[in-house]
């Protein structure tokens, strides 16, 4: 799995739980600003 379809796998099941990108971040104890800036693969795993 490449970058974006990280990108594109964390937004659906983000969208799926009804949460914001904000939400998200807060819930898995990262900065909204390293989650935007692409540091998704640990949050693939922590999200999956």
């Amino acid at each position: 799995m490449d970058l974006k379809q990280i990108g594109v796998f964390i937004k659906q099941k983000r969208k799926e739980k009804g949460l914001t990108q904000e939400q998200l971040a807060e819930k898995l104890d990262i900065g909204l600003k390293a989650f935007l800036n692409g540091n998704v693969v640990n949050v693939c795993r922590l999200v999956h």
